[in-house]
C-alpha cells in the first residue's frame, strides 16, 4: 500500500520555486537555489559516471 502525498503544501510557493520567481531567501543565509542544487545534482551524477567507469574497466 502506498502513501499519498498529494494536496499538502502551499501551492504559491511551489508555483514560485518552479517557476523560480521567488524573491528573497527566507531565511538569513539561504541562498540555495533551484539552479544551484542542479548544478550540484549535476556534479555528482557526472563524478559517479566516472567512478562507474573507472570500475568496470577494472
Amino acid at each position: 500500500m502506498t502513501t499519498e502525498y498529494s494536496g499538502t503544501g502551499d501551492p504559491a510557493r511551489s508555483l514560485a520555486l518552479s517557476w523560480r520567481t521567488r524573491d528573497k531567501p527566507s531565511r538569513k543565509g539561504a541562498d540555495l537555489t533551484v539552479e544551484r542544487i542542479e548544478f550540484g545534482l549535476a556534479r555528482v551524477l557526472d563524478d559517479i559516471e566516472v567512478l562507474v567507469r573507472q570500475r568496470s574497466a577494472d
